[in-house]
């Protein structure tokens, strides 16, 4: 159980992490993909970066409902993640409250924003993502295959057509290469797939490869 003495005082790291009220509704979005895209963490908000307890009350409690909302108004997909709200006293002696994210990870969905950024834990920062990066977190998570990655510089006229023919003769079809590719997701806006250019190509190197990739 989370008690409010590990909320004042431990150290922010790759797991936790605490914010003022004030802090803006969005940026909040950012902290819950991080989480989310690691290995999950808690964030609670109320709490000043060096464990002031400060709490809704000069912003409003109100403000409480609008950051409730904040993984369904501000990001792509929501992750698993629950809410809690705590009674406290704050720093002037009045009663208030702490607002308390549990993110879990998501294993097979990278989290982003509504702006498409996406942000990752790292230590005890919420790091963005350039595209690369993001490229290779959607790897790990599954969400993106080699195989179906667009060879840039190909097209159809890469293809063996006999080998092509032979596997039409295989599964019976009277469909046009072309149609007979896009079918199987190995032909997308007249450019090969990776996994096309390796099953039916009649030319490509690897080094071609790597640098249409």
């Amino acid at each position: 159980k989370i008690t409010l003495k590990f909320l004042t005082t431990e150290k922010e790291n790759q797991y936790f992490d605490r914010k003022s009220a004030r802090i803006d509704i969005k940026e909040v979005a950012k902290h819950i993909s991080a989480f989310a895209n690691a290995s999950g963490g808690t964030l609670v908000i109320g709490i000043e970066d060096k464990g002031s307890l400060t709490g809704f009350t000069d912003v409003g409690s109100s403000k409480v409902d609008k950051f409730k909302r904040v993984p369904f108004d501000f990001l792509k997909s929501t992750p698993i993640i629950k809410t809690e709200v705590i009674d406290i006293t704050n720093t002037k002696l009045k009663d208030d409250i702490l607002l308390i994210y549990h993110i879990e990870p998501s294993v097979k969905r990278v989290i982003r924003t509504t702006s498409d950024d996406v942000y990752l834990r790292i230590g005890d920062q919420s790091r963005r993502l350039t595209h690369d990066e993001i490229t290779n977190l959607e790897y790990d998570k599954g969400e993106r295959h080699i195989e179906e990655e667009i060879v840039d510089r190909s097209s159809i006229a890469d293809i063996d057509t006999k080998l092509l023919g032979e596997y039409k003769n295989i599964i019976k079809t009277n469909l046009s290469d072309k149609e007979v590719l896009e079918a199987r997701g190995l032909l997308i806006d007249n450019k090969l797939t990776l996994a096309g250019i390796l099953l039916f190509s009649k030319s490509w190197s690897m080094n071609s490869l790597n640098k249409s990739l």
